[in-house]
């Protein structure tokens, strides 16, 4: 993610403890060869191991868990369920391992059974667990206690604007805008492809629509279902080492680690990003990732007109009466003074918390490019000038005609 996100950490501790409860539950009845699902729940918690599980939303449903455990090795031939399970509780400690330069998903989905499962158990397996664990992660967040009217995913966003609430309105994948009662919960790493995290705490992360979105064409689409290391060059996403080349949610942002800046002609402007001076070498890979991941160039080249409408109206404001009073004795603002005004008024005043994340990190990365390219602060100032002389022609009093001061009554 693109800002420092603050975990809210209640509800992740939930989500913890039900990815933990899921697998443990899957153990459990592979240990005892229950396959048809009818586990007797207070045999589970009564082991010592499980007992912590008591609390767990999803042994508040135990029907819907017999469901679950029946499908699952419904899908699966007895034989992979162990593999199945050691790959499920690696991952689920994935963001322990973020900097290790060996660790891959074992579980990943499209490569977990191969060599294990027949081409036929294969195609099985990838078509219908993604499914049941949808189901899980549906079981998780749709849940609310007896006492309450509000869901866990209500829980969750209410916790993340409460300890966020300085950024709530951002999405920090694309740091436009973002309205927390249309934001969508994403997987980062999609739960079609990591079973294992389909509850896990720092995999979901409020976003955008538009940055989650699957519609559309894919230049225009957000990630979707794509792996935030999705290859633009042919890598494999999910080589060893892969989590170093990414953000993650909650514990690697690219907070003060990148810029944008305008290339292009007028009328043809496209936002290019690129790493920071100052930042480590291998943010250069992690930003490109997530550009690409997130298709954030293309979605902040289509905000260049509304950056571009503030800055002018801005600048109108601020110019308006000394052009008219310049006019009147023949003269004009100059260019300096409006560079000027770019540059100390609406980039330096900037408040440092504002600067780092969301709108104004696009606005004020809008006015240096636009103060500090000349091919694209001369058009700018062309223009600004146009406006004014409309302006000020609008604002000029008619001057009547000479017949109308003559009454054209007899």
């Amino acid at each position: 993610m693109l800002f420092d996100l603050e975990k809210p950490y209640i509800i992740h501790s939930e989500m913890k403890l039900a990815g933990e409860c899921m697998v443990a539950l899957i153990k459990y009845c592979n240990t005892y060869g229950i396959t048809d699902g009818q586990f007797d729940e207070k045999s589970f918690l009564k082991l010592r191991s499980h007992k912590m599980y008591k609390h767990c939303c999803l042994m508040k449903h135990p029907g819907a868990m017999r469901h679950r455990m029946k499908e699952l090795f419904s899908t699966l031939p007895v034989t992979a369920i162990p593999f199945f399970i050691s790959c499920l509780e690696e991952d689920l400690r994935f963001n322990l391992n973020h900097h290790q330069e060996t660790y891959h998903f074992p579980g990943f989905l499209n490569t977990v059974f191969q060599g294990i499962l027949t081409v036929d158990e294969t195609k099985k397996a990838i078509d219908q667990l993604p499914k049941i664990f949808e189901k899980f992660y549906s079981d998780f967040f749709d849940h609310k206690e007896s006492h309450t009217l509000k869901t866990n995913r209500d829980r969750f966003k209410d916790e993340y604007i409460r300890l966020n609430s300085s950024k709530e309105n951002i999405c920090p994948a694309c740091l436009g805008q973002m309205h927390m009662g249309k934001a969508q919960l994403d997987h980062y790493f999609p739960k079609s492809l990591f079973p294992a995290l389909v509850i896990h705490p720092f995999n979901i992360v409020p976003i955008c629509m538009e940055c989650n979105s699957s519609v559309g064409k894919k230049q225009d689409r957000g990630k979707g279902n794509r792996v935030p290391a999705w290859p633009e060059d042919g890598e494999a996403i999910n080589e060893p080492g892969c989590l170093n080349g990414v953000f993650l949610p909650y514990i690697r942002s690219g907070q003060q680690k990148f810029k944008s800046r305008i290339d292009g002609t007028a009328g043809n402007r496209v936002i290019k990003v690129e790493p920071l001076s100052t930042a480590a070498s291998d943010e250069a890979e992690r930003i490109r990732r997530h550009v690409d991941t997130f298709n954030l160039e293309k979605a902040w080249t289509n905000r260049i007109p509304f950056h571009f409408n503030v800055l002018m109206q801005r600048t109108l404001s601020e110019f308006a009466r000394v052009y008219t009073d310049r006019v009147a004795i023949g003269g004009t603002v100059t260019k300096e003074e409006v560079g000027d005004f770019l540059w100390n008024k609406l980039v330096l005043n900037t408040e440092d918390t504002l600067y780092e994340v969301g709108y104004q990190f696009e606005f004020v990365s809008y006015v240096i490019s636009m103060a500090t390219t000349p091919e694209c602060f001369h058009p700018f100032y062309k223009e600004l000038l146009k406006r004014m002389e409309i302006r000020t022609r609008k604002a000029m009093p008619t001057v009547p005609h000479i017949y109308d001061s003559f009454s054209t009554t007899c």
